[in-house]
């Protein structure tokens, strides 16, 4: 289980990917199955928790990620994205496959 502070807009060594540098947007990525499991934030909701992270000048809790995939944390990232100083931690879960990832993100969000 790796984390390390990251911003989404320059070039890093993540701890999942020892001794290669890689940019961000090259690691995480979106699995629709993924996301479509977890109710979308309303748009109130969204500025709420973008201005929260700006207020905080950081995101607080970390991406949960599995094989370069976000499994927690996809709000947190597009707001990342939109604002590259805002950094972040991820913390890599070990699944055996997709199926484990979805029950975890149900287990989680429900």
């Amino acid at each position: 289980m790796n984390s390390e502070i990251i911003s989404p807009f320059r070039l890093f060594e993540v701890v999942l990917n020892v001794g290669r540098n890689v940019d961000l947007n090259t690691i995480l990525k979106i699995h629709p199955d993924f996301e479509k499991v977890i109710q979308a934030l309303s748009s109130d909701e969204f500025a709420q928790l973008e201005e929260n992270i700006l207020s905080e000048g950081k995101i607080i809790d970390p991406l949960i990620i599995w094989n370069e995939y976000i499994i927690d944390g996809h709000n947190r990232y597009r707001i990342a994205q939109k604002h590259p100083h805002i950094t972040f931690t991820v913390h890599e879960k070990d699944f055996d496959n997709e199926d484990e990832a979805l029950i975890w993100i149900c287990s989680h969000q429900l």
